[in-house]
């Protein structure tokens, strides 16, 4: 039943490839997962790509477990594969562990996501100061997908330990967003 040959090996993952690609994620990841153990030959690739589709079907733990059987063979996806276990871990609300995925990212171009969860997962564990510094370490990077919201969150944070000159100062930034809700942040902390 299943594959003896590196082709049929091969055969495999492209059918997990083409149906993670077409969005198809269920299929894919049980695909994956009834190979993934007795193959040898892309096995690694295999693993990840169960963590792949198990993720985006939103079955975190089981990713996680995958995702941590690939990140000794992971080499150049070894940031990315830390940064998908950290989002896992964060949508499971195990803050904690999505601090500790978070905190290993080295690579540069994950920095602001690494930031931005990093402060996410800081304020939800309940350490405010360190995620007011993980939202200012998003700022500090100057652009990205998470400036405003990091910015807000700076504002939030500051306005809830009551550093009201500061969220003032920072909120400025907000008061001139064509979103309302930044509006009504920076409209908050000036009263």
């Amino acid at each position: 039943e299943y594959p003896k040959s590196s082709y049929a090996a091969q055969v495999i993952l492209l059918l997990v490839e083409e149906a993670h690609g077409a969005g198809r994620y269920g299929e894919a990841a049980d695909i994956a997962l009834k190979y993934v153990n007795k193959i040898s030959k892309n096995a690694a690739r295999l693993r990840f790509m169960a963590a792949e589709s198990l993720f985006e079907t939103a079955k975190y733990p089981d990713a996680i477990v995958y995702y941590r059987a690939f990140l000794p063979e992971a080499d150049n996806l070894a940031d990315y594969t830390r940064y998908r276990m950290g989002l896992a871990s964060y949508h499971l609300r195990q803050f904690n562990q999505s601090i500790n995925y978070f905190g290993d990212i080295t690579d540069s171009a994950f920095l602001e996501r690494k930031y931005y969860y990093l402060g996410m997962s800081c304020y939800e564990a309940g350490r405010k100061k360190q995620a007011a510094d993980q939202f200012y370490n998003v700022i500090q990077i100057g652009h990205g997908d998470f400036q405003d919201e990091a910015w807000k969150n700076l504002v939030i944070l500051m306005e809830e330990q009551s550093l009201w000159r500061m969220a003032v100062s920072f909120g400025t930034r907000l008061s001139e967003s064509p979103n309302e809700l930044d509006r009504l942040v920076y409209a908050k902390a000036l009263f």
